[in-house]
């Protein structure tokens, strides 16, 4: 070469400037593929051909499929996961098996219930799309990747919106789509609400600079969003957020048109909120429904006041595996619960943008995190204050600690854009940061030491655990090992607080240059978050994701109109929703109130109530006792499944379960599978009786049925007398059968040789009418929780249909917002061109 010729870049050196250049042009653009790339990797073996997102293979562990399982399963994939497998996914399919006709009752379960009401069953969610054009085990996967890209997105534009550089905003979008809480909780509906919560923030923020229509609607149909999305307490979460934000914004511009400005601003902030609720009415008028007839409102109401998380459960802040894996070894289990790790060297450097550049706005955005974590955790006063505050006081406020998460992420992303410009910073206040660094690296050594858990001895295993080169001790249900494990966790938070802490030195102390230390900061995150997340959603094969019906379950499939009751060894919903059955057991909420009592009081035999724990709020079956044997034939209950063995401790360990003996109950099937019992005297679930016995209102009527000498062939219990059925004894009045039995609607034909009351054995519940021989008749409430309408002598054709009133104001109030949305958008649209 000649020594005149002119010196060309390196390839490398020319593909980063056009990255560079990309990056400033489209940030957005640049940042999406970013994350798109980094969550298809993160849920990579997921998405693999055979693979889907699921945990459903527990199931092989637990009768009736136990005695089936296939040889290569030794343990379940992720036992902690038992929502997604007995409730989630089961909705999610009942939305898939019945699209694009809109679900509204689950004849399933507990007697029969609201179905769409529940808003856990998603049928509007945004993110229940994939699973109506996709393969049901296909879409499980996507739609996580959907979950966390949004959430990784959101955050980024919401930190460029705060004014972050390109590099710390993709660092705050990548911590808050990753951290351990969010990857925890991407089956539930909840992650969808999160994942939404920065978009609305930043729709907040154009709102608070430029109110007006356009702003007002993108606010509405965020909100709307949230709500349709299905956790409505996780919905208020978010609306708090962003009514916080909006208050910050709005004093941010204090100075910007006075009084009267700030006062309209707050005018189209709250119509775009009351917009959103409007827009999602479909759902939230039947929830508001089913939440009043409900015992979840009665009973949960003040469970929540000064709950929270013991205060040692912030050590999984730093050392998220310190109580060990439910993939793995798990010391305590219901870790999503615990969840929330957003990484070492996020902490550090929200630390860092504290210290470099303590500003009003990023004080406030710690504050308000802060705020939340004392919540979770049960600092004083504040939880004290809060829990006692309506929706707080019955609510689940562990799952706040995302409204610390956020903020913890933003101050991360300020952080690395504050050292990345180590040159504009104090030369005191970045020695501030080191100390601040160091300390928070040692604080987990203090912990560990004075917990005294682990020793030397466990060094070699532990470092093997810590690289994930090996296991830690025990498994499936059996804690050994606690020292290795937690000497494994403090080992992994040193490595990479160490690097992290490493980092910062060499950006502050040694110049390493800023492409270099955001470029290795964004690498570190990840490999920190992918190491306590991937795998926590498990990749299981497709062969084993799904169960076959069994003999027991066979036999009652031809038993049709039959509901049986499975003992507490069976999971709930599973087999009744996958299989077209009905248990009168059932997992969903809200409960309705009647039926919940009824179940508590004589089946389970105690006061518990849907409040008093986490594994009390689905309905239990434990033993056959008198009164509940009588209770179950009240609703019909024909048949009792139980398993013939379970797990006890280990995998190669099961514990056999002793057969069910008591008078009235038979054995009717014995199988590999399980056992089913044939229950003597139940009622049918369509009959007719000649007279009704009046009482006085609900407590009357739970009173009467549950009586020892109560015939209910014989005699409907009423709690207003209802017109043209004879009052006193009565007697069986005739004959009925079920033509045609659909979700929403039954078609009955009767004889009756007098006047009569025909009874269906399902739930009542407003919106169920009847018509007898094409002429409408109310339907009654009979027996405290049935339906009942009464019958002339003779021959009768009776139809029930779901049509309740919640679903056709809701819709239509949706319909008309809708419209007002659209006409909002051309208006607005028009006028921002015309300005």
């Amino acid at each position: 070469m000649s020594a005149h010729a002119p010196l060309r870049p390196a390839a490398g050196s020319g593909r980063r400037a056009r990255l560079g250049r990309l990056a400033g042009e489209r940030p957005v653009l640049v940042a999406a593929l970013v994350y798109l790339a980094v969550v298809l990797v993160f849920l990579g073996p997921a998405l693999l051909p055979g693979k889907t997102l699921s945990s459903s293979d527990t199931l092989w562990f637990e009768p009736p499929w136990l005695s089936s399982k296939p040889p290569e399963l030794t343990r379940p994939s992720n036992p902690e996961l038992g929502d997604a497998t007995e409730h989630l996914q089961l909705f999610l399919r009942g939305d898939v098996d019945r699209f694009p006709h809109v679900p509204l009752w689950n004849p399933a379960i507990q007697g029969g219930r609201p179905f769409l009401a529940n808003l856990q069953s998603g049928f509007f969610s945004p993110f229940s799309l994939p699973a109506y054009v996709l393969p049901f085990l296909t879409a499980l996967g996507w739609i996580a990747v959907l979950k966390l890209w949004l959430a990784a997105l959101g955050t980024f534009v919401l930190a460029r919106t705060l004014g972050m550089r390109f590099g710390g905003a993709l660092l705050a979008g990548l911590i808050f789509a990753l951290n351990l809480k969010c990857v925890t909780w991407v089956i539930y509906a909840n992650l969808g609400i999160w994942a939404l919560m920065p978009w609305l923030l930043v729709l907040t923020d154009r709102l608070v600079r430029r109110p007006d229509l356009l702003a007002g609607a993108g606010v509405a149909a965020l909100v709307a969003l949230s709500f349709l999305t299905g956790h409505p307490e996780t919905s208020f979460h978010s609306l708090l957020a962003a009514g916080a934000f909006f208050a910050l914004r709005l004093w941010q511009r204090r100075g910007d048109g006075g009084p009267g400005a700030a006062l309209r601003t707050t005018g189209v902030f709250a119509a775009g909120v009351l917009g959103g609720a409007a827009l999602a009415a479909l759902t939230l008028i039947p929830f508001a429904e089913l939440l009043w007839h409900s015992a979840d409102i009665h009973d949960r109401a003040g469970a929540s006041v000064d709950v929270h998380l013991p205060l040692q459960d912030l050590i999984g802040a730093l050392m998220p595996d310190y109580w060990g894996r439910p993939t793995e070894t798990a010391i305590r289990p219901i870790l999503l619960e615990r969840a929330m790790y957003v990484g070492a060297l996020p902490l550090l450097l929200a630390a860092a943008a504290l210290i470099l550049r303590p500003t009003r706005e990023r004080v406030a955005v710690a504050l308000f995190g802060a705020l939340w974590l004392c919540v979770v955790v049960g600092i004083p006063p504040v939880v004290q204050i809060v829990t006692r505050l309506p929706v707080f006081s019955s609510g689940h406020n562990t799952r706040l600690i995302v409204l610390a998460i956020l903020p913890a992420a933003l101050l991360a992303g300020w952080g690395l854009d504050d050292l990345a410009e180590r040159a504009a910073a104090a030369p005191g206040r970045v020695r501030a940061v080191l100390i601040a660094a160091g300390v928070i690296v040692l604080v987990p050594v203090v912990i560990f030491l004075l917990g005294g858990k682990g020793g030397l001895g466990d060094a070699a295993q532990a470092a093997k655990v810590a690289l994930m080169l090996g296991d830690p001790p025990g498994g499936f249900g059996v804690a050994e090992g606690e020292g290795v494990i937690r000497l494994a966790a403090l080992l992994a938070w040193l490595a990479l607080a160490g690097a992290g802490l490493a980092l910062i030195a060499a950006r502050t102390r040694f110049g390493l240059a800023p492409a270099a230390f955001v470029a290795l900061a964004l690498l570190l995150v990840t490999v920190d978050l992918f190491r306590i997340g991937m795998g926590y959603n498990p990749a299981i094969d497709r062969s084993v994701a799904e169960q076959p019906a069994t003999g027991a379950v066979r036999y009652l499939e031809r038993r049709p109109l039959e509901r049986f009751v499975s003992t507490d060894d069976v999971s709930q919903n599973v087999i009744p929703m996958r299989f077209g059955l009905e248990e009168a057991r059932g997992y969903d909420l809200p409960i309705i109130r009647r039926y919940d009592r009824l179940w508590r009081q004589e089946v389970v035999g105690g006061d518990d109530t849907v409040a008093a724990g986490l594994f009390n709020i689905p309905l239990r079956f434990t033993e056959p006792s008198e009164r509940a044997l009588r209770t179950l034939r009240l609703l019909g209950v024909t048949h009792i499944l139980q398993g013939k063995a379970t797990f006890f401790a280990e995998p190669d360990r099961l514990l056999p379960l002793d057969p069910l003996r008591a008078p009235g109950i038979d054995l009717a099937y014995d199988g590999a599978d399980a056992r089913v019992y044939r229950v003597s005297g139940a009622l049918p679930r369509v009959f007719v009786v000649g007279g009704q016995r009046v009482v006085g209102g609900g407590d009357g009527a739970l009173a009467a049925v549950t009586e020892a000498g109560f015939d209910g062939r014989r005699v409907a219990v009423t709690e207003r007398r209802v017109g043209g059925v004879p009052v006193g004894g009565g007697g069986v009045g005739g004959e009925a059968r079920v033509v045609s039995y659909e979700p929403e609607r039954v078609v009955v034909e009767a004889s009756s040789a007098g006047a009569g009351m025909l009874v269906l054995g399902d739930n009542w519940f407003p919106g169920w009418k009847a018509w007898v021989d094409g002429r409408e008749v109310p339907v009654e409430r009979v027996d405290y929780v049935f339906r009942g309408v009464p019958l002339a002598g003779g021959e009768h054709t009776v139809e029930f249909r779901y049509e309740p009133l919640s679903w056709r104001v809701g819709w239509i109030v949706s319909l008309v917002s809708l419209l007002g949305l659209v006409a909002a958008l051309a208006i607005g649209t028009r006028r921002r061109r015309n300005a």
